[in-house]
Order: structure tokens, then C-alpha cells, then sequence
């Protein structure tokens, strides 16, 4: 079987690299079009919005005979704080998904400037240990490297795990709960100290410390 999902992985297509193109605008003539590459220098530092769709339109497969998300239009300013709501299948995760190039479609403007971390809807655990999932290959920052345990409500995980953050954490983090293993994740990502972040779920879980974790300065 994971021969398989080895096979069916390096046979699937190749995802081209999807730059950020800016060109709509409301004006007749056509705008002078901006091309950024997602998470490039010059990208961060591009006056406009962070985060822009206009008349985007997703498939979830390359055929596009499956569509995720049609005629999709959205924009979101620097430092703000944007929630998507919907009932259970109606696209969150797909616009997530979208905005990552990682579904085919096309739109006429299609902007993500610059570095993005983002988090699943299903936490993606290593088997390593608590400090090594949050650092995730960065170089340790004592200061912001607490700064960030306490934003994620973690100082009362790490007080009652076995070793702290030197805890082993077990396959797919079977040694934690729901809830510590969405704050680990979130904690990975806002160490990577990105421009944009992509929360899919993130308050999901049913857990006193998550919703403590939310209402943090």
C-alpha cells in the first residue's frame, strides 16, 4: 500500500508554479499588469491588497470537469483579520486551496503577496519532538520562540507532557489530544513569522485552552 501511494504520487502531474497576477480594474483601458511570484521579496513590499480573487473559478481535478469553487471574488488588506463562514462542504477549504495554487482553475486577477504559512484542517503532526514541530527547520529564537508558546496557549501542554517541548511526539501525534496537536500546528506556523497566514479550521476543536487561545492579545 505505500508503495502505492509512492507510485500514485511521483506519476501525478506536475503543478506548475503559479505567479500572482494583478490586473483588474474597473477603468476601460487596460491596466498595466503586475506579476509576482508568491512569497518573493518584491511581493511583500507591493503597496495593494494582500490576498486578491476576482472571477475565480477552481476544479478539483485537472480535467476541470469537477468544479470546488465558481465565479469566486474576494480581497483582504494587509494586517487584516478575515474569517471565511459556511455550513460543512461549502468550499472553505477549497478557497484555501485555490489561494495555495494548489487546485486548476483561472481568474481574472489572482494575487498572494508574500510569504504564506498556512495550516490544515487536519493538523500535520511530525514524529519529533514538541520543539522540533514548531521550529520545523528555522533557527531557535528563544524570545519570540516563547512569545509564540504562550499565543498558542502551549505553556500548559508543555507542563504536563512528560519532557516538555524535548517530547517525543508518536506517529501522526497519537500521544496528544485534538486540541494540542492543532495548537502545535498553529504554533509551527506563526513561527515561520510569514506575511499571510491560512488558518483552515483552526478553532475547530472542543477544548477550553483553543478557545482561551483565541481570546489572547
Amino acid at each position: 500500500m505505500s508503495l502505492n501511494r509512492l507510485q500514485t504520487f511521483l506519476l501525478a502531474a506536475e503543478i506548475a508554479p503559479k505567479d500572482s497576477v494583478v490586473g483588474a480594474s474597473s477603468s476601460s483601458s487596460p491596466p498595466p499588469s503586475l506579476t509576482l511570484s508568491p512569497g518573493s521579496a518584491a511581493a511583500a513590499t507591493t503597496a495593494g491588497p494582500a490576498l486578491v480573487v476576482k472571477g475565480g473559478s477552481f476544479f478539483w481535478d485537472d480535467d476541470k470537469t469537477k468544479p470546488a469553487l465558481s465565479d469566486i471574488s474576494m480581497q483582504v488588506q494587509p494586517g487584516q483579520f478575515a474569517c471565511v463562514i459556511g455550513e460543512t462542504g461549502s468550499g472553505k477549504s477549497a478557497l484555501l486551496n485555490a489561494l495555495l495554487g494548489e487546485l486548476p482553475g483561472a481568474a481574472d486577477a489572482l494575487a498572494v503577496r508574500g510569504r504564506v504559512a498556512y495550516t490544515s484542517q487536519v493538523p500535520w503532526i511530525r514524529n519529533a519532538t514538541v520543539r522540533d514541530n514548531i521550529l520545523f527547520g528555522r533557527p531557535m529564537d528563544r524570545a519570540f520562540y516563547e512569545r509564540v508558546l504562550h499565543a498558542c496557549a502551549l505553556e500548559a501542554d508543555l507542563a504536563i507532557l512528560p519532557a516538555g517541548d524535548s517530547t517525543e511526539i508518536g506517529a501522526k501525534g497519537i500521544n496528544l489530544s485534538g486540541g494540542q496537536k492543532q495548537r502545535i500546528s498553529l504554533a509551527r506556523a506563526v513561527y515561520q513569522d510569514a506575511d499571510i497566514y491560512l488558518l483552515d479550521g483552526e478553532s475547530a476543536a472542543d477544548d477550553e485552552l483553543c478557545d482561551a487561545m483565541w481570546r489572547r492579545d
